[in-house]
């Protein structure tokens, strides 16, 4: 383990730059190979790592900011809309329930669009806290369709699913996992034009 905090440097004696490419991609600020390597060249590495390292922390403390600055206002919003309809008891009008209705939608989209900023900055940054637990896949992503059932009658689309009960047992993080499959189901529900089909296989293992 390591802490996010800290700008990471690899250093290796293979002259093979795809390998120093794949050590950045997975996290690291920057590679030198030790036939490269001299003084000009290990304080040129250091120096450009700390700097890249200020400028991503300093991204997300921006991202964090105006998130939090944003999402305080939308949940006002929310608030309004909904004791604006209470208060009025079903005494809206079709048309005045129509754009009630399409300022709530919005406004929870915004919302989700926040939360999915702060937590891909959070993974990003290394600091979210990823908790492995069994999961039943054939449960879990039976639940998560279950409850677009409803949206999906609503707005007249066929909602199928093909999820085999015999699917494994995974280790995962269930509420990480839960936000990517209600994205992709949002999304699909969202744009369909008739029908949401949604499979589930086991599929050969990658590589």
């Amino acid at each position: 383990s390591y802490s996010p905090d800290l700008p990471i440097l690899v250093l290796t004696g293979r002259p093979d730059r795809a390998l120093g490419l794949s050590a950045v991609l997975a996290g690291a600020q920057d590679y030198l190979m030790k036939d490269e390597m001299n003084y000009l060249s290990l304080t040129r590495v250091i120096q450009y790592a700390i700097a890249r390292e200020r400028a991503s922390r300093s991204k997300d403390d921006f991202v964090g900011v105006v998130c939090h600055e944003i999402r305080n206002p939308l949940a006002v919003i929310q608030s309004s809309i909904e004791i604006l309809r209470g208060s009025l008891n079903g005494g809206m009008t079709a048309h005045q329930e129509k754009f009630a209705g399409m300022a709530s939608r919005n406004a929870e989209f915004l919302t989700k669009i926040i939360e999915n900023m702060l937590n891909l900055a959070s993974l990003e940054s290394g600091k979210a806290k990823i908790r492995h637990a069994p999961l039943n896949m054939a449960e879990f992503i039976s639940g998560v369709i279950q409850n677009f059932q409803g949206i999906a009658n609503q707005r007249g689309l066929l909602l199928q699913s093909y999820v085999p009960e015999d699917l494994p047992c995974v280790l995962a993080d269930t509420e990480l996992l839960q936000q990517v499959l209600i994205n992709l189901m949002d999304n699909a529900v969202r744009f369909a034009k008739q029908k949401v089909a949604v499979k589930a296989e086991i599929g050969p293992p990658p590589g």
